[in-house]
């Protein structure tokens, strides 16, 4: 998966950062999972599955902490210059 890449992965949340931010794992994903950056504030929680429809960008806490309302630096830092995924739609699977 490249910047830019239009992509949908299922996998379980793993944790809930912010309102509008969130991890997801899965084994085909890398270690430290997949930051989801939801413009919506989807209300989901750990562990649920979800599939998430969005777009591959490269995170930078300074560019992205404003308009996602992301409040504490160090729990993005292992994000930092990663692709991440900004979710255009969420479904949630009970």
């Amino acid at each position: 998966m490249e910047a830019g890449d239009r992509i949908i992965i299922t996998a379980a949340v793993d944790q809930r950062l912010d309102a509008r931010a969130f991890i997801i794992r899965d084994v085909d994903l890398p270690a430290a999972g997949v930051l989801v950056l939801d413009p919506a504030a989807t209300p989901i929680a750990a562990p649920q599955l979800v599939t998430v429809h969005g777009i591959v960008r490269r995170f930078a806490y300074g560019a992205h902490a404003p308009g996602y309302g992301l409040r504490d630096p160090d729990a993005y830092r292992a994000f930092e210059t990663a692709k991440v995924l900004r979710a255009e739609h969420i479904e949630v699977h009970d």
